[in-house]
């Protein structure tokens, strides 16, 4: 009779348990586990050119062997070895197997990457040449584009792309990653100093070193960045326009001290949308302050406009500068006060008050640029 025997040994080495069995023919061994886990990171959310990194916290030194199965079930594709990153290039389901001599392998959940997202990034140049939009993908860099130019020739240097309209955090080239649609916004320098000519003919008569916003009529897509106020070498006298009519958008202040009194680069949006209103009456107004501001053409330029209150005000601080050289008169603001009056300003004693607007005060011209 033939006598079946089993033997077992246990084996103690430095701490993990060896298991040797022997059914008295000589078969098998029972290899020892890896003693850590092995993940994936990120592990959702994940698409193409993202790179994923394996993480294994057992105390054996082990390879990477990574893996992707095709999404539409197809067989294993080996894509890396002993590396614990790895970035692809293709949409499927991705697994890490990590080794080491002598102990079974672990292999980790799978991790599912998707296509590309592709995202569209928008240059806005404030008031520079147009450059087209580019599309990339998720996660990837955007290569700079030609540096635009502005039309007033040697009033700017180009100072980079910014990320917020407010021109507050320079976009890295190098190293920011495109992760939705997104806006550049294009800063410039200013080069010349209050007193200068400007493009117009004018004397620039305020700078701004960081810019402003000058409101947009149309839309909010209108509004573009300024650095300069520019006076026009005109003025005249008008009405400000009829009573009786409250005109809705236009920048309305009952307070001189009020924050709305000292903003700059709202005269353009109110002189527009003041013609618009006049526009609509029966019969249409054409005449009126705004209208002729808006009408000028000096040095070319066809941007010219009725200061706001605050656009009056540093024009009045700069009466006395050569080629401005006013010093007297009451000049009508494009801020009204209420359905019958509207701002304008002394430029003998500084004196801000509201005037009918049916009375007929000086006006200048200004823009912005």
């Amino acid at each position: 009779m033939k006598i079946r025997y089993l033997i077992v040994i246990i084996i103690a080495i430095s701490g993990l348990a060896l298991v040797f069995c022997n059914n008295g023919s000589g078969d098998g061994i029972i290899i020892p586990d890896l003693s850590g886990s092995i993940t994936i990171s990120p592990n959702v959310n994940v698409s193409t050119g993202m790179q994923l990194s394996a993480s294994y916290n057992g105390d054996e030194i082990v390879s990477y062997q990574w893996m992707r199965f095709s999404t539409e079930g197809g067989d294993s594709t080996n894509v890396g070895t002993n590396s614990d990153s790895y970035t692809p290039n293709q949409a499927g389901t991705y697994t890490v197997t990590v080794s080491a001599d002598g102990f079974t392998s672990k292999t980790s959940a799978a991790v599912i990457v998707t296509g590309p997202t592709i995202y569209t990034v928008t240059f806005y140049s404030n008031g520079g040449t147009a450059l087209h939009p580019v599309t990339v993908n998720s996660g990837t860099i955007i290569t700079a584009p030609a540096d635009p130019t502005r039309d007033a020739a040697g009033f700017y240097d180009f100072a980079g792309w910014y990320k917020e309209a407010e021109l507050i955090t320079v976009w890295a080239f190098a190293s920011d990653i495109v992760t939705s649609d997104s806006t550049l916004y294009a800063r410039w320098t200013p080069l010349k100093a209050i007193g200068d000519t400007g493009p117009g003919g004018g004397i620039i008569y305020h700078v701004d070193p960081v810019g402003f916003t000058v409101e947009g009529y149309a839309s909010v897509f209108d509004c573009y960045t300024a650095y300069y106020l520019e006076l026009a070498p005109f003025s005249g006298e008008a009405e400000w326009g009829p009573m009786g009519s409250f005109i809705s958008g236009v920048t309305s202040t009952p307070l001189s001290g009020t924050d709305s009194a000292i903003a700059i680069g709202n005269g353009r949006k109110d002189t527009l949308t003041i013609i618009a209103h006049l526009a609509a009456m029966q019969p249409p107004q054409t005449d009126k302050a705004a209208n002729i501001a808006a009408a000028a053409t000096f040095g070319s330029q066809h941007d010219w406009f009725l200061p706001s209150m605050g656009e009056l005000h540093l024009l009045y601080g700069q009466r006395n500068l050569q080629g401005i050289a006013i010093t007297s008169g009451w000049f009508w603001s494009s801020s009204q006060y209420s359905i019958d009056s509207a701002w304008n300003q002394d430029f003998n004693t500084g004196l801000r008050a509201h005037d009918s607007k049916l009375n007929y005060n000086l006006y200048l011209v200004i823009r912005a640029f």
